[in-house]
């Protein structure tokens, strides 16, 4: 029998709950390239009753996993049309959002991640001040309270090439994590993934900056996962990506070897918590001359310092959304095609439980 992603859920929380638990919202989108709007759906995982929004002007090359950020109050958003960083409620309404931006005057660019637990988060403003291109970072709890300003080390004169990108944010707000010389200008429609140039961590009780060690100043893939304990930095050599770990809690380095298939880019990193485990993707086979793209998706064993293919090459670019079933599946989202896939660790295969792609779990 096929499960839907909701009964899918459902079966999960219920499989851990014996008391009557208070109901999860499950949070779903669906990009429409056509008509050029993504529907995010709040849906009651019992009774599967949903308080969709849709957002106008949401273009075809915009990626929902990009663009959209769940949180316990809503989704995070910029409005497409005009840049406003707003809030989908799960009553259907869009609002903007109530504390960011701080500085609107002369507003370029806001960039936020939250913590893994999603109570908290970072952002990055951008702005002109003057003929000065101006960066200003602040953390505060989800719901706008304790917002702390970043001391001035952080808040420092940029150029309009260069700016700062949130990266990372630990679940105690101690440790920050950005790039100090991301690049202003938008990718092209080849750059599949962000890249990282400079990584530093803010630490809050100590109030320093230092950048991270043995950083390699490259233009790079770059993550943070497992509560900030693990950094990850991929790095293209000519036998093809090798993946640089950190266990920051040990400040010890390990150095992964590239599985001799050469790729051009890769990103799309994802570091669960609790687990030995990394995965990314690769993109644009350098041993391919077809015109089309080919995507392959990544699999890190920390604990034997080796990676391998998951899945690919081919044309679909899968991304991670989550570890499930005691870490031995994935659900994937479907980059460019939509919904939300389940692949087996074991037996390598990948079924589909639903048509629109799962931004995750909001619980009351």
């Amino acid at each position: 029998m096929k499960y839907g992603l909701l009964g899918y859920l459902s079966l999960l929380f219920f499989s851990f709950s014996h008391a009557q638990p208070p109901t999860p919202t499950e949070v779903f989108v669906e990009h429409d390239r056509t008509v050029q709007t993504a529907s995010i759906y709040f849906t009651d995982a019992i009774s599967g009753l949903s308080a969709p929004v849709v957002i106008q002007g949401f273009r075809p090359n915009l990626l929902v996993l990009e663009e959209l950020t769940l949180t316990p109050n809503g989704v995070i958003l910029k409005n497409p049309v005009d840049g406003r960083v707003q809030l989908a409620m799960p009553g259907g309404q869009i609002i903007p959002h109530p504390f960011i931006p701080q500085h609107p005057e002369g507003l370029q660019a806001v960039n936020w991640v939250l913590s893994p637990d999603h109570q908290s988060i970072a952002w990055v403003e951008v702005f002109i001040a003057g003929t000065n291109w101006l960066s200003n970072a602040y953390i505060a709890d989800i719901n706008g309270s304790s917002i702390t300003p970043l001391p001035p080390e952080i808040d420092n004169t940029i150029t309009p090439q260069r700016r700062l990108m949130p990266l990372a944010l630990s679940n105690d707000r101690n440790f920050f994590f950005y790039d100090g010389a991301f690049p202003t200008f938008p990718p092209s429609l080849t750059d599949y993934f962000d890249d990282y140039s400079d990584i530093h961590v803010y630490i809050a009780d100590q109030q320093v900056f230092q950048r991270l060690p043995d950083e390699p100043l490259c233009d790079c893939g770059a993550g943070v996962g497992g509560r900030g304990q693990y950094y990850v930095r991929l790095e293209q050599t000519p036998a093809g990506f090798k993946v640089n770990l950190w266990d920051l809690f040990t400040s010890t380095r390990q150095e992964i070897a590239s599985v001799g298939q050469r790729y051009q880019q890769a990103g799309d990193i994802f570091i669960p918590e609790g687990l030995p485990y990394a995965f990314y993707t690769q993109a644009e086979n350098l041993d391919d001359e077809s015109a089309e793209a080919q995507f392959v998706l990544m699999i890190v064993r920390f604990f034997d310092g080796a990676q391998e293919v998951l899945i690919g090459p081919s044309s679909q670019r899968w991304r991670v959304l989550a570890v499930i079933d005691s870490g031995s599946a994935l659900l994937l989202d479907n980059v460019y095609s939509g919904g939300t896939y389940k692949f087996d660790l074991s037996t390598r295969q990948l079924s589909q439980v639903s048509e629109k792609t799962w931004l995750g779990t909001v619980y009351p």
